[in-house]
This record gives C-alpha cells, sequence and structure tokens, in this order.
C-alpha cells in the first residue's frame, strides 16, 4: 500500500504542515465546544451525542505528552490528524497524477486552507474525520488496482472505527458499497465474505460499547446517563436534539445548498471551483466509478447533510455547516489535481515537437501551481493563527474567579452556541484545571452532576428557556439557601416572576430576592481584563463576536448600576455592533434590566 516512491512525500509534508500547525496552535480552550473535547479526553468523559468515543480515547492518548496544558496536548491532536489527512490527501493525488508536485500542491492547498487549517489548531473532531475519509478513499483506490481482500478487510473495520468518530461518515455507507460492486462485481456471489466484512465493521464500531460502560461508571463529565441499549442508541443517534426532520423547512434548505457552493469559493476561490468541476468531467469520462465514488462523497457530505437536518438557512447554522462540509473539501481537492494533470498533458502534447519551449512552459507551470499553497499560507495565517488565543481562558478564569467563596452559580443555555463555549469553558477549569472548587455550577443538562445532581430537572426539555430559568432561579433561591446565587444573564422581572433581581459585579450576575435589595447591596467585582480584544473584535469570527456580545452586555449593566452612562452606553453600542443576531436578544434583555433599575419603561428613545 505504502508506495516507496512517496515516502519522502509524505515526510515532508507532514513535517511542514505539522510544523505551521503547531505554530499557530491554541495555547488553551477554544471556542465552541473545545473545552468540552479537551475536558471528556482528560477525564475520559461521555461527550454531547453522539459522544464521539474514539475521539475521546485517542484525546486521552495525547493528554499523556509532557509539555503543555491539558487542553493544548487536545489542540495538538487535531494539528496531528490534520497534517496527516493532508498526507492521505497528497498520497491519493499522487496515485491518480503521478506527480509530486501536484501532489503536494494541492494537499497543501487543503492544509492551508481557511476551515481546514481553522480546525487544526483546537480541539475538535473534523480533522481526525477528515483524515479517516482521506484513508478511506485511499484504501479503496488501492483495492481497485490490487482486488486484494485484506485490503478491503482493513477497509470495514477502519470504516466502522471512523464512524465510531463521527458518525456523519455513515451516510457514505451506499456509495462505498456501490462502489466496491462496481470494481469487483463477483464479490456480490460470495456471500461468506461480506459475512466476514460486516463482522470486522462491527469491531470497528466497539468504542461505542465503551461509551456505555463509561457512561455507567459515572464519570465527571457524563452527558447523559445510559442505563439501557436504548439510552446508547438515542445517544449516538442524537435523538435528544430532534434534529433529524427532511420534510422540515425545504425552501430555507435551499439557502443552505447556496451557502454550501459559495462557500467553496470562499475556501478555494471560484476559478479554482472551475478547475476542479472540469476535474471530475475528466473523471467522468474516463474512470466513472472514481467519479462516482468522489461525487457521492461530496453530496453525502452536503447535499444529504442539509436535507436530513431539521434546520434551514440562518447564520448560525450556516457557521456551524461549514466545518460539516470539509471531506466535500478533500474531493473539490483531488478533482483539482486530476484538472492541473490533465492540463499538463495537454501542454505535453501541443509542445512536444519543441522540447526545450516544453521544458520551460513545464516549470513555470509547477511554479505557479506550488505558488497556491503558498498563497493560501500567507494569506490565511493571520485569520487562523491562534497562537495568542487567550480570550476563553481568560474570560471563564474571570468569572470563576468573581464569585463569593462556596457560592451557586446557574449557567443558563439559551440554544445559542455562545453558551456552549461558555458552559465547556468552565467546565473544562472545574474538571481538569481544578479552579474553585468550592462553586458548584448548575445547568439544564446536569453536565455538572457530580455536584448539583441534587437540582437536576428530568423534564427540563419540555420548558422553553424562560421557564427553565424560573424553574432553576426558585430552587436556587429557597429561604434556607447558605450560598450566594449568580447566573450568567440578568434577572429581571420578566425573567423572575417571584422578584428577584441581579446585580452584575463585571462579568457574572449576582442575584437578589428583590430589585430593593440589589439596589441597596455594596457593588462588587470590577470589569476584568481579557488580552487582545482589539484584535478579537476584528476577526469577525461568527463564535468570537457571539461571547464578545455577551461580554459587553454584561459590562453596560455593570456600568448601569454604578451611574457611570458614558461608559454603559459605549458597551451597549459595542454589543449592539458585534451580536451576529438582527434582532438581539441580550439587548432586550439589557433594556428590561435598564428599565427596571431606573424605574423607567424599556422604550428605545429612553436609552
Amino acid at each position: 500500500i505504502w508506495m516507496p516512491e512517496t515516502f519522502f512525500l509524505a515526510c515532508a509534508i507532514f513535517a511542514v504542515v505539522l510544523a505551521v500547525y503547531t505554530a499557530t496552535l491554541a495555547p488553551s480552550i477554544g471556542i465552541g465546544d473545545s473545552g468540552e473535547f479537551a475536558t471528556a479526553a482528560s477525564v475520559l468523559g461521555v461527550a454531547h451525542p453522539p459522544g464521539f468515543p474514539l475521539y475521546v480515547l485517542l484525546g486521552k492518548l495525547f493528554t499523556f505528552l509532557p509539555f503543555g496544558s491539558v487542553a493544548w496536548r487536545v489542540n495538538f491532536m487535531s494539528a496531528f490528524f490534520g497534517a496527516l489527512g493532508v498526507v492521505f490527501i497528497a498520497l491519493i493525488l499522487f496515485r491518480l497524477t503521478r506527480s509530486h508536485v501536484i501532489a503536494a500542491a494541492c494537499a497543501l492547498l487543503l492544509a492551508f486552507s481557511e476551515i481546514y487549517w481553522s480546525q487544526s489548531v483546537e480541539a475538535e473532531v473534523y480533522t481526525l474525520n477528515a483524515f479517516f475519509v482521506a484513508l478511506l478513499v485511499y484504501l479503496l483506490l488501492h483495492f481497485t488496482r490490487s482486488r486484494s481482500l485484506t485490503t478491503l478487510s482493513w477497509f470495514s473495520f477502519l470504516y466502522g472505527l471512523s464512524i465510531a468518530n463521527h458518525t456523519m461518515v455513515a451516510l457514505f455507507a451506499p456509495v462505498f458499497l456501490i462502489y466496491i460492486f462496481w470494481i469487483y462485481p463477483r464479490l456480490l456471489r460470495q456471500p461468506l465474505r461480506w459475512l466476514q466484512q460486516l463482522v470486522l465493521f462491527a469491531g470497528g464500531l466497539t468504542p461505542y460499547l465503551w461509551l456505555m460502560i463509561r457512561s455507567l461508571q459515572f464519570p465527571l463529565l457524563n452527558w447523559k446517563p445510559m442505563l439501557s441499549f436504548q439510552d446508547l442508541l438515542a445517544h449516538i443517534g442524537r435523538l435528544h436534539y430532534g434534529d433529524l426532520a427532511p420534510q422540515t423547512a425545504l425552501y430555507q434548505k435551499l439557502g443552505l445548498v447556496v451557502s454550501f457552493i459559495l462557500e467553496l469559493g470562499n475556501q478555494f476561490f471560484y476559478s479554482t471551483v472551475l478547475l476542479a468541476v472540469i476535474g471530475f468531467g475528466y473523471l467522468f469520462f474516463k474512470k466513472k466509478p472514481l467519479a462516482f465514488l468522489t461525487l457521492g462523497i461530496l453530496l453525502c457530505n452536503s447535499v444529504l447533510i442539509i436535507y436530513l437536518r431539521a434546520f434551514g438557512w440562518g447564520p448560525g447554522i450556516h457557521y456551524a455547516y461549514r466545518f460539516y462540509y470539509i471531506p466535500a473539501y478533500l474531493v473539490v481537492i483531488i478533482w483539482l489535481g486530476i484538472t492541473l494533470r490533465y492540463l499538463l498533458e495537454v501542454l505535453h502534447q501541443l509542445l512536444s515537437a519543441r522540447p526545450q519551449l516544453w521544458r520551460l512552459v513545464r516549470l513555470a507551470f509547477f511554479a505557479t501551481v506550488l505558488s497556491l499553497p503558498i498563497n493560501f499560507l500567507v494569506f490565511n495565517y493571520r485569520v487562523v493563527d491562534k497562537s495568542d488565543f487567550w480570550f476563553v481562558d481568560d474570560y471563564a478564569r474571570a468569572l470563576l474567579e468573581s464569585f463569593a467563596p462556596n457560592s451557586a452559580y446557574y449557567m443558563a443555555y439559551d440554544g445559542t452556541l455562545q453558551a456552549d463555549t461558555e458552559i465547556f469553558s468552565i467546565m473544562y477549569l472545574r474538571m481538569v484545571e481544578g479552579v474553585r472548587p468550592d462553586i458548584r455550577v448548575f445547568n439544564e443538562q446536569n453536565t455538572f452532576y457530580h455536584e448539583s445532581a441534587f437540582y437536576y430537572m428530568p423534564d427540563y426539555e419540555r420548558l422553553n428557556f424562560d421557564g427553565r430559568r424560573e424553574v432553576f432561579l426558585d430552587l436556587l433561591m429557597s429561604k434556607d439557601r447558605p450560598f450566594s446565587v449568580y447566573t450568567n444573564f440578568p434577572v429581571h422581572t420578566k425573567v423572575a416572576k417571584n422578584g428577584y433581581y441581579s446585580l452584575s459585579n463585571g462579568i457574572v450576575n449576582q442575584v437578589y430576592d428583590s430589585l430593593e435589595n440589589a439596589q441597596a447591596a455594596a457593588p462588587t467585582g470590577t470589569p476584568p481584563a481579557l488580552r487582545n480584544l482589539e484584535a478579537l473584535h476584528a476577526s469577525g469570527d461568527f463564535l468570537i463576536n457571539s461571547l464578545l456580545a455577551h461580554y459587553h452586555f454584561n459590562l453596560a449593566a455593570y456600568y448601569l448600576t454604578r451611574g457611570q452612562r458614558d461608559k454603559m452606553i459605549a458597551e451597549v453600542v459595542a454589543g449592539v455592533q458585534i451580536s451576529n443576531a438582527p434582532a438581539s436578544p441580550e439587548y432586550a434583555n439589557f433594556q428590561q434590566y435598564r428599565a427596571d433599575w431606573l424605574g423607567i419603561d424599556e422604550s428605545p428613545q429612553n436609552l
């Protein structure tokens, strides 16, 4: 399988890409799910559905590295598998083009594209997923030539293992089966061979059994206790989310298909994508099975995902889906390599009678091809570089340090991606680094159940966000409570019907029995010192913007209650400008909070 002529190519690409990824690696927890994945790997916990058991187990191995924080080590796993995935794309391209230059240039183009690179510098599951997709395609190409049943056996096992990392790979099953039968139809008449492959495939899925076993051991992070096999299937199938709805929002889903096409252009430029389409056309006429295989992967990892899930187009959905499309980006790069090889052959045919001119043209062609990944490296470096990204770490530490001793913190979930970042960052600092062990943390998902199971609401899914907040506040604000209560949202008259009201300490909100008690309380806390705020404002990242807007509105409440009107207005303006939502719920909450505090109506002209 490993061709001697590609050994140096593979080693060189791996070394270059891993070096760049390591230089731009986030030093601590990142945005989104990063904190949760670092925590799950460290404590061998059960992550959110579908659980990602293979990622967690491999991540645990990386936590044994003797340098860097735990978060950095798990981030490094993304870099490692990101680089390894690029290597297998290069090997695929060399098999198809027999050109080291084209294989290296196209693979590096993928490596330094914005989304692929961005997922290689933080703890996330997508580079491991990309590695498996590239490896599986590589094995299928080898099987096409060799008809080796040993290769097919490895493919079957590794395909099952890949699904234990990310269930979306399961969508490729019909494509893979049709391709295998197409190139080797006699397997249809060998049922024992297929039984063997099914057994190996099932063997690859065994990390999911570990997931259930581990859940029953009640680790620190245990998203949903799995007390039965049905609970395990529900977790793997994400049934608690209820986001599998093919017939929902069909017209809005067309917007997501358009945004996928536009995203291809954003990642690789439209001229590059058009060249890639030529490569698909070449395969269609010359190698139909391979054309079917690559097109099937692209469509399954874009249009089919869009169709199967419940969501229509929206800024947050578009942002999240960009990462789902990474296997489709791999296909575009493969098609591009085919096009470049075809163009090189055409040029050779045209100039074969003039060898000196042909040598010059070939040199210019290779120089142009190699300049593409260099341009991507230079252009995207500043955008992707997370080597000085401390925002989430600084924010979460400041949040925890702002509490009075032995307090209770209720982290309400409002369905936003920003809320994920906040919950998962606290999860990492509490469970992995042991920051502020005196604080008890509560949230509806019960992810902090070791310290708060006594407050767990099993039917919270039936309540809307405001309903959940009311119930939790009533539980925590009981008359005999021996602790101060804090929330990650402003508590005002429209949130708490029992009259509770909060006072911002600069980053979180301390809850009092009434507005009068909050106004009479001595102000506490100071605005936290967060690094690189100007650079974060300029980044334009959707998730960073969400958390920044939340931060600015908390500061606005802080300055409001201290009578610093000009600073309050500046923070409101900053929050509104950076918020992703056209009608920001954070702004609406602040308006009501301000109206209660000042005893006025919440009309915009009174701001």
